[in-house]
């Protein structure tokens, strides 16, 4: 005579279900680890700068105060713009970050150079006809970003080892990239 199966799962049966599933989450674990660490050595300053400037936004936002974003050889450096702290760097390369963290404990480590020029340069709007507004003409310090997500209206400009740069224009409303200009 045959005996019947009962609907239920031995504990041995069990215990390999779960080691499966940590196995599983282990090695899923480390591969998202290796997959996000890869784009961050090789991705661009553009795409850097505006991953600072969606952080610079919902900084203000949840704080509920103006920030502001400004470049420092190889981070971008978002602050609160009433008591100039500092909230987050975001950096160019991992390799940058560990060489400043590095210098911060020792005197003798010296930090890669950066070899990106950034400079923000303000968007004036289109005039029509001889109006006599005066704009001045130098770079800005700083992209003031404020709670309600808008921006200072500004034109960013990067140079990557001196070849000729390229400059990100900003939607000053939401602060997203509205057109690359070579």
């Amino acid at each position: 005579m045959l005996k019947s199966a009962h609907g239920a799962f031995t504990l041995m049966e069990v215990l390999l279900a779960i080691a499966l599933i940590a196995a599983m989450a282990g090695f899923a674990a480390i591969g998202t680890a290796v997959f996000s660490e890869r784009p961050l050595k090789s991705r661009p300053p553009d795409r850097v700068f505006l991953s600072a400037l969606k952080l610079g936004q919902s900084e203000a936002a949840a704080k509920g105060r103006k920030m502001s974003l400004r470049y420092d050889d190889g981070a971008f450096v978002i602050e609160d713009a009433s008591d100039k702290s500092i909230v987050a760097k975001v950096w160019l390369s991992p390799e940058i970050e560990e060489a400043a963290k590095a210098k911060q404990q020792d005197i003798g480590i010296e930090i890669p150079k950066a070899d990106v020029a950034v400079s923000i340069v303000p968007q004036y709007p289109e005039v029509i006809g001889s109006v006599s507004v005066e704009f001045p003409d130098e770079n800005l310090a700083c992209i003031e970003i404020s709670p309600d997500g808008t921006c200072t209206p500004a034109n960013v400009s990067f140079s990557l080892g001196g070849e000729d740069p390229f400059t990100i224009v900003l939607d000053p409303v939401s602060a997203a990239q509205l057109e690359i200009r070579k």
